[in-house]
């Protein structure tokens, strides 16, 4: 079925979702000593704003589901297997590319996080408010909701076996002289206040 793209719309709805991230950006930047109750602002702006896209998801995902039905009557047999498929070998592309140049285990499991675990709660809030409700939404949302409920399971495992099998434990990383490449990013060989290397 062929689908009128909503261009416009599509833009909107991308830029009420970067904006934010921009914004938190520009704060895990600037707040580097207000902490409050022990933690910075960002902290407690991370642990909120996760919070309330795990919440979003889930409720998306349950209502997506019922008011979509044809995702369990019609989608087809590739569609579940290239939405089942998606999110691990995501993950393991990206794990080989951060070993091919020369990443740490520790560095090589962020990426592969970063590259398997995609926003599945983006493309439902863009599909939910850049097509109106008929047939054509029910056909663009099939790709992210059967997306989602496989995402609600690999992303427990694939965390777990980053962070406990594959990633070493962070105590092996603390202390260590920073990369090069990074000392040069952070315009000194000296160490920067602030270590850039991502935690898993």
């Amino acid at each position: 079925t062929d689908a009128d793209i909503p261009w416009a719309q599509l833009f909107i709805s991308l830029m009420l979702c970067i904006v934010p991230c921009c914004l938190g950006v520009f704060l895990r930047h600037k707040n580097t000593e207000r902490r409050y109750r022990g933690k910075f602002v960002w902290e407690w702006v991370e642990k909120l704003g996760s919070a309330a896209g795990g919440i979003f998801l889930l409720v998306a995902v349950i209502i997506g589901c019922a008011d979509n039905e044809a995702l369990f009557n019609d989608a087809s047999a590739s569609l579940w297997t290239v939405t089942g498929l998606m999110e691990p070998l995501g993950a393991l592309a990206g794990f080989a590319a951060a070993a091919a140049v020369g990443l740490s285990r520790r560095d090589g499991c962020t990426v592969a996080l970063e590259t398997g675990v995609q926003n599945s709660t983006l493309a439902i809030a863009i599909v939910e408010l850049s097509f109106r409700k008929g047939s054509e939404r029910d056909v663009v949302m099939r790709g992210p909701l059967a997306y989602s409920l496989f995402y609600l399971v690999h992303s427990v495992w694939l965390v777990l076996l980053f962070r406990r099998v594959i990633g070493p434990p962070a105590e092996e990383t603390e202390g260590k002289a920073l990369p090069d490449s990074v000392k040069k990013i952070a315009g000194g060989t000296g160490k920067p206040a602030v270590d850039p290397r991502s935690r898993v």
